[in-house]
C-alpha cells in the first residue's frame, strides 16, 4: 500500500493507542503508559494510519513478550530534524545474534521462545511500513534487561 506522507502530531495518537491496548494489558498484568509528563510537541511527517499499525505492532509485541508484572512505556523525543518514538519493555531481553536477524521475514527468535509465533512477520512490516514513510528503526535490548525498539521519522 502506498504511504501518505502528512504532517501530524504524534502525541494523540501515541495516547489513543496505548488507550487501544490498555485493556489487553491489564489482562495480562502489565503496566502500559504513555511517558507524556513535559513531553514537548512530536510533530512528524508520515501516514497516521501505517503510524498506528506500526505502534499497535510494537506495543503488541512488547506486551506479549514482557508478561505478567512488567512494564511497557511509549515514549516521543524530537530534536531540531527528527522525531524518536520509543517502545521500551524489561521482558527477557533479546541477544546480539537475534537483534541481528530480527528484522529478517520469518525469524523464530531463541531468546524469546514462547511457545507462540516468533515475533518476525510482524517486524518485517513494521520496517517496510516505517522505511515508506523515510523513517528508520532500531533496536537495543540486553537479555535480561528488557528491549527498546525505537522509531524515527523525519520532522514536517
Amino acid at each position: 500500500g502506498e504511504c501518505k506522507r502528512v504532517p501530524f502530531e504524534l502525541r494523540p495518537l501515541i495516547l489513543d493507542v496505548v488507550q487501544l491496548l490498555s485493556v489487553r494489558a491489564a489482562d495480562g498484568r502489565i503496566a502500559l503508559t504513555a511517558d507524556d509528563d513535559g513531553w514537548p510537541s512530536c510533530p512528524v511527517n508520515g501516514d497516521p494510519d501505517r503510524l498506528r499499525e506500526v505502534l499497535i505492532n510494537l506495543l503488541g509485541n512488547a506486551l506479549k513478550y514482557t508478561g505478567q508484572g512488567g512494564n511497557v512505556r511509549v515514549s516521543c523525543r524530537a530534536d531540531e530534524h527528527l522525531v524518536a518514538l520509543s517502545v521500551h519493555d524489561n521482558g527477557p531481553g533479546i541477544s546480539p545474534e537475534d537483534q541481528k536477524r530480527l528484522f529478517d521475514p520469518f525469524v523464530r527468535l531463541s531468546t524469546r521462545e514462547t511457545g507462540e509465533e516468533g515475533a518476525g512477520l510482524g517486524l518485517t512490516i513494521t520496517k517496510q511500513l516505517v522505511e515508506a514513510m523515510g523513517g528508520a528503526i532500531s533496536v537495543e535490548s540486553a537479555v535480561g534487561v528488557g528491549a527498546t525498539f525505537t522509531v524515527t521519522l523525519p520532522q514536517p
